[in-house]
């Protein structure tokens, strides 16, 4: 039983009239009846009210599957990956550019090509304790 104290909330009549008019106006909806979207027959009822959106669920219960865990760690290790990668090819290009400026401070002919340092493009990373932990990928 509701009680707030307004008669047209206590009734209901609010939500009646938002639930009509709901599906006539073009934005994003979100649909919080937990007892009505976890029944088959009612989600479809609600749905079925909502022609021309786009539906989008999403249920999250319990523990994540073991296989999730591990495409989520895997992406999280290939985006740091990504990232080591990127700082080390700036770190290469830095190195690079320092190298042809003290080739021109020192006078070498620009014919000649000063000597840079080989870098190990062979980034190994590792994910950290609260990335193992993780069950969720942060967006």
């Amino acid at each position: 039983e509701m009680g707030f104290g307004i008669p047209q909330l206590d009734d209901m009549s609010t939500l009646r009239l938002l639930a009509s008019l709901a599906p006539a106006l073009p934005r994003n909806f979100l649909v919080a009846e937990v007892k009505g979207n976890l029944m088959p027959e009612m989600r479809k009822a609600i749905i079925s009210r909502f022609t021309g959106f786009t539906k989008t669920a999403c249920v999250a219960m319990g523990e994540p599957t073991m296989e999730y865990k591990e495409a989520t760690q895997a992406r999280i290790l290939q985006e740091k990956r990504h990232q080591a990668e990127i700082e080390l090819r700036k770190k290469k290009h830095e190195a690079e550019l320092k190298k042809m400026i003290d080739a021109r401070k020192a006078g070498k002919a620009p014919d000649e090509e000063p000597e840079v340092e080989e870098f190990d493009m062979d980034v190994s990373v590792e994910l950290t304790e609260e990335e193992r932990q993780m069950v969720h990928p942060k967006k």
